[in-house]
């Protein structure tokens, strides 16, 4: 009796989880609160060699092709997850978002941005970056660097794959996000200039200044 009571109690629970998950299928519809309830379960699966990056997972192979299609970010248990699928810079998968004031959304990947003068590898259609942080472990937040969206179109085209814009987390967008908070800003300072845009330092700081 008891068990079956503890067994029924488990499965209103995991419903309830169920029914919390919610996608948008364009940034316009997250920053007007526009949520589609996610109508069965779903889970996110981490990549063998990129911890960080999510595929995403369902029994249900309709609403498994739907949100990996048409899903522009997917709040899965209490957490935001960015579906990368309609940017040509980096693979298709879903990664952690972080809210910001604004609307702005961040997230952390390899970086992809030009410099002049760079050397660059190309895969397919994309080119990214020659560098030593390249060959090391996708798995780990101070490998990679942060973005932050600054818009996308709406969904329902072939043109829909470079739909999200984004723009790197430099020094100068951090001295915008740490205005006014002179001593933090100071600190940041204080760090190896080659490491002021890795992501773990941005995340932690925009946390610490109440900015995500």
């Amino acid at each position: 009796m008891k068990r079956n009571l503890l067994l029924g109690i488990m499965t209103i629970f995991a419903l309830t989880l169920s029914a919390q998950d919610k996608y948008c299928t364009s940034f316009g519809d997250y920053l007007t609160g526009n949520w589609q309830e996610v109508t069965g379960t779903v889970s996110l699966r981490s990549e063998k060699d990129n911890r960080l990056a999510y595929t995403l997972q369902s029994d249900d192979k309709r609403l498994r092709k739907l949100l990996r299609k048409h899903a522009f970010c997917l709040r899965h248990q209490g957490e935001l997850y960015v579906n990368l699928r309609n940017s040509k810079c980096f693979d298709e998968v879903f990664v952690k978002a972080y809210e910001l004031a604004g609307g702005k959304l961040l997230f952390a990947r390899p970086d992809v941005t030009r410099t002049p003068g760079g050397i660059y590898v190309g895969y397919g259609d994309r080119a990214v970056p020659f560098s030593i942080r390249g060959f090391k472990s996708k798995s780990k937040l101070e490998n990679l660097v942060c973005y932050m969206i600054q818009g996308a179109k709406e969904r329902g085209s072939e043109e829909t794959r470079e739909n999200i814009n984004f723009f790197k987390v430099t020094e100068e967008v951090m001295r915008q996000q740490l205005l006014g908070q002179e001593e933090l800003w100071n600190e940041y300072q204080q760090l190896d200039a080659k490491r002021r845009d890795d992501a773990d330092v941005v995340i932690d700081f925009l946390t610490r200044g109440g900015k995500i």
